[in-house]
């Protein structure tokens, strides 16, 4: 998806070198690497508990697989259309927009692209459920033979590995999208990202909490009463020739010029 997004807007990078280009594929690949991997997780925890050989463990695997694949695909193709419209990836504005009402969703309908989108992403989604079958399938042919011990080591390294995948370096800091930004050219740099990721983080962020959106805002902002508020913004504004004209019920105030000197006077 990250090439269709590449070929989508390539004349943006047309005048910058191929080791450039090839750079934003390398990163991107490792926020891919983040999103696949965080995904899986509740699979890697699951899996040394559960044996693969139970069907309906198996067919649970492949409804959870799909189910969030297909989710990732939807986003990863909306993303396309976001970036042409706001020069962005996927980010917080889409949960804003989407709870403004109808308007937006008739918006989203309207374009152009909306049905070709949504045939694309049935036909990602439908082959990754087949392929993920028919690969259940031919992993359970296989013989399997662990020991205790093997079973131990292999669970531990396996989710010692995935956790190392997640923060995308071996470094003390996890990896952030600050490593996307290695290009002078603001596409590379955003070619570099992921829009799942990009769309996760900002949901995360203190300062972008989504629940915000969806509950009243008295409860979910810290307000304080109104003559507070005043009275504190009114002190942090004051100066000696002011006049306050509305003291009681906004900031409206008069400034007093000083008077004329009478030097200039002949």
């Amino acid at each position: 998806l990250r090439l269709l997004f590449y070929m989508d807007f390539d004349h943006l990078a047309n005048d910058e070198p191929a080791r450039e280009i090839i750079t934003a594929f390398l990163i991107g690949l490792r926020f891919d690497q983040i999103i696949v991997l965080v995904s899986l997780s509740p699979v890697v925890l699951l899996t040394p508990f559960v044996k693969l050989e139970h069907r309906v463990f198996r067919r649970l695997l492949l409804v959870y697989l799909t189910f969030i694949f297909g989710i990732h695909f939807f986003l990863l193709l909306a993303d396309k259309r976001f970036y042409s419209f706001y020069d962005s990836r996927l980010n917080f504005l889409d949960v804003e927009y989407l709870g403004e009402g109808s308007m937006m969703s008739d918006l989203i309908v309207s374009d152009p692209a909306f049905f070709p989108t949504i045939f694309t992403w049935l036909l990602l989604t439908t082959g990754f459920f087949i392929l993920v079958f028919f690969a259940a399938k031919k992993l359970m042919a296989l013989p399997h033979k662990r020991t205790s011990f093997n079973h131990v080591i292999y669970t531990v390294l396996l989710i010692a590995l995935v956790a190392l995948g997640i923060r995308g370096r071996v470094s003390l800091a996890p990896m952030d999208w600050g490593v996307a930004y290695f290009s002078q050219n603001r596409f590379l740099n955003q070619l570099a990202l992921n829009g799942v990721y990009t769309l996760g983080r900002n949901l995360s962020e203190n300062n972008r909490d989504p629940r915000l959106v969806y509950i009243a805002e008295e409860r979910g902002l810290h307000l304080v009463e109104f003559q507070v508020a005043l009275q504190t913004t009114r002190g942090m504004l004051a100066a000696d020739n002011e006049e306050w004209l509305e003291p009681d019920r906004a900031l409206l105030r008069r400034t007093q010029q000083p008077p004329a000197a009478d030097g200039g006077q002949g």
